[in-house]
């Protein structure tokens, strides 16, 4: 009988060994199955999430356009896609050719407008150039025909606004034959004493601030060669270029 006892016992011991083992196995494959999510996991999933969405730029200007073409009904809109700030997404430029521009940039889910409307092909100022993937603009406004010129340089920064010099100074040489000389000279130096000068930003500086402050913008240097701003393609041709 005590034989039989003793078995029983030694038999319930393995039994219960065993069930604890493929228990124990259970729960290590439950944990390794809902593990938590490593950083790196994480970044993957980011990465597979956020592929999709590198082209929701084109939805984004494509609202801009349809806005434009009905603000401006009566006018030719030209547009185009160019490459102004350092990224790998266009930027959106358009405009009336030969009286305004404005440019668009995308950015993690935003549109701005860093240039908007700015005019030109009147008062003297034949345009604005850019730098591609520079985000710079260059241009050159003229006053009393020529005989003043600002040249002004706005660059792009992180807020996606301008930081803007101006240098004007007299851009022509007046001929001391002119027989108007002695009234143009006074004019220009009139003109020059009111609003010509340095200026960063609508403050104006000193030409050593002013050169001081250009070299901590290293973007300006190298710039390469320039592209007029402007808009080439129909409403038709934009279109299709965002589908």
């Amino acid at each position: 009988m005590g034989k039989k006892i003793v078995l029983i016992i030694l038999a319930v011991v393995v039994i219960g060994a065993a069930g604890f083992v493929v228990w124990d196995k259970v729960l290590n494959t439950e944990q390794k199955d809902n593990k938590p999510v490593t950083e790196k996991d994480t970044k993957e999933e980011q990465n597979d999430l956020e592929e999709p969405e590198n082209d929701d730029y084109k939805e984004a200007y494509l609202k801009v356009i349809d806005e434009t073409e009905k603000e401006y009904p009566e006018e030719e809109i030209k547009y185009d896609l160019i490459y102004f700030n350092d990224d790998d997404i266009p930027d959106l430029v358009l405009g009336h050719e030969g009286f305004w521009v404005s440019l668009y940039i995308y950015d993690n889910g935003e549109v701005y407008y860093p240039v908007e409307q700015w005019g030109y092909g009147a008062g003297g100022n034949a345009g604005y150039d850019y730098y591609e993937k520079k985000g710079v603009i260059a241009n050159c406004n003229a006053d009393m025909a020529g005989l003043i010129m600002s040249e002004v340089t706005s660059i792009l920064n992180d807020r996606f606004t301008f930081d803007t010099f101006i240098a004007t100074e007299k851009g022509a040489d007046l001929d001391p034959n002119d027989p108007e000389y002695e009234e143009l000279s006074k004019k220009v130096k009139e003109e020059l004493d009111s609003y010509g000068g340095y200026y960063l930003d609508d403050h104006k500086i000193s030409k050593e601030d002013y050169d001081k402050a250009l070299k901590d913008f290293p973007v300006l240097e190298n710039l390469g060669d320039s592209k007029f701003l402007y808009g080439t393609k129909s409403l038709e041709e934009i279109k299709e270029e965002l589908k």
